[in-house]
Formats: structure tokens, C-alpha cells, sequence
């Protein structure tokens, strides 16, 4: 049996609505031990904390997306303040800056986070970041609030920028993009990062690994992802899914 952990899974999309509970309850028999359900906003953070109070092997992690911040008021904040002191609420998140496309301003993306990150660090909780186009604003950032605890999610980029990350005390994370064709920069930092530094997720119901691209990605195949990592490492996958799964409970404080 493999001893997975999903670090990243969206189980509220209503991808999931016609068989949600049935894929959840068959996750243990498929090697899978924790998921780490992410909420983008108050209402799938509820719904995430909601389904880890009912399953012993599901953790979350509350938090605004980028595009979901202009909800952030002070009722809303305060809710998630609340929502941080739960036992089963490993983290803030899924957080960050995100520039590809238009929504939020650039401005009131980054207050966002500032304050996000602030409220992780009263908390003592590690953060989930979400970063796309934005690198140099995130690395500024995350260096003026002295943000050392959390991962860098669905990691994409080169040997370089994970570096930068890992140098400020971060993980990294890696999703069915590993096992892309097309991907050369996610691979490089894989067999690079150190592998006590090094998730591995699957963003479900996106980034489904090959060979299933096309379809809807599922926590159960992580263990794709996790093959892959273990052929970058020259590992046994056996080998490769313990160290992850330990890294993962290790940032996210879970026993």
C-alpha cells in the first residue's frame, strides 16, 4: 500500500457534485492517507472545514484566492480568523497574486495578501501560495512580511525561481504538470529541489497528469504524479510517497 498525501485539492467544484462523498470514502483503499482540501473564498473554506470535521484523513486550508478577495471585508475576515483555530485547519490558503488575467487590481490583490499573510503568522499556520505572473511582486512581498512557513503551490517554474523560494525557507509543490510532454522547467526543479523541501498535489479537478489529460483529475492521482517524481529522483515510488507525505504533515503540523 503507498502512503499518499494530496497537498491541493478543490473537492467543492461542482465537478465532484454527482460523486463526491463516493470518491472521498474510496481514497484510503487507493494508497491515499490526507488530502489538504483548499478553499478560495469563505463559502468552499466552510464547505472544506465542513468535510475534514467529518473525515479523519481530510485537512484544509482556508483562505481568499486572488480573484475572490474583493469579498475580504471585516465580517469576512473575522469569520476566517475564526475558521483558523480549528484543529483541522492546516493552513491559509489558497492565497497569492495573480496577473494573467484581469479582475482585482494589482494594488488590492497585494493589500490582500498582506494581510492574509499577517493573519497566518498570528495564526502560526503555514501559507498555500498561488503565483502567476507576478513573481517579483510575491518574492517582495513574502520577504517584507518575513514569510519562512508555507509551500509554493503547482509549482511551473525554472531551477532558478525555485531557489529564490526555497532560499526564504518555503516548499514547493508539483502537479500533474511533471508528467507533461511539453513541460522542461517543473521537471528540472523537481530532480533539483531538496527532497525534504518537495509536495506533490493535484490541484483536482485540474492538472490531471497524463495520461488522462482531458479528464477531470481526481486526489487518487497524485500517485501519478507521485511516479513521476520518483523516476526524477531515482527513487522507488514507495520511497518517493513517504518522504512526501512526511513533508507535507511536517509543514502542515499534522501528527
Amino acid at each position: 500500500m503507498m502512503h499518499l498525501f494530496d497537498s491541493h485539492c478543490h473537492m467543492d467544484d461542482p465537478a465532484f457534485d454527482a460523486d463526491r462523498e463516493e470518491l472521498l470514502c474510496s481514497l484510503p483503499s487507493k494508497g491515499v492517507e490526507n488530502i489538504l482540501w483548499c478553499g478560495t473564498n469563505l463559502a468552499s473554506g466552510r464547505t472544506a472545514l465542513a468535510y475534514a470535521e467529518s473525515f479523519d484523513y481530510i485537512y484544509c486550508a482556508c483562505g481568499f484566492y486572488p480573484h475572490e478577495t474583493a469579498e475580504m471585508d471585516g465580517d469576512a475576515l473575522a469569520a476566517l480568523t475564526e475558521m483558523l483555530n480549528h484543529p483541522k485547519c492546516a493552513a491559509v490558503g489558497e492565497i497569492g497574486l495573480d496577473y494573467h488575467y484581469d479582475g482585482v487590481p494589482r494594488k488590492a490583490q497585494l493589500e490582500a495578501l498582506r494581510r492574509q499573510l499577517d493573519m497566518a503568522a498570528r495564526a502560526d499556520k503555514p501559507v498555500i501560495l498561488h503565483e502567476r505572473d507576478a513573481l517579483p511582486d510575491m518574492l517582495s512581498l513574502l520577504r517584507e512580511r518575513g514569510t519562512t512557513k508555507g509551500v509554493v503551490h503547482c509549482f511551473s517554474g525554472s531551477r532558478e525561481t525555485a531557489r529564490e523560494y526555497l532560499d526564504l525557507g518555503l516548499y514547493i509543490s508539483f502537479t500533474g504538470l511533471i508528467t507533461f510532454k511539453s513541460a522542461r522547467l517543473a521537471p528540472e526543479a523537481a530532480a533539483y529541489a531538496p527532497r525534504d523541501r518537495v509536495l506533490i498535489e493535484t490541484d483536482s479537478p485540474y492538472m490531471t497528469p497524463v495520461p488522462f489529460r482531458g479528464e477531470r483529475n481526481d486526489p487518487s492521482r497524485v500517485a501519478i504524479v507521485n511516479a513521476r517524481l520518483a523516476e526524477l529522483w531515482n527513487l522507488s515510488p514507495e520511497e518517493t510517497a513517504v518522504i512526501t507525505r512526511d513533508n507535507a504533515r511536517r509543514l502542515f503540523g499534522i501528527e
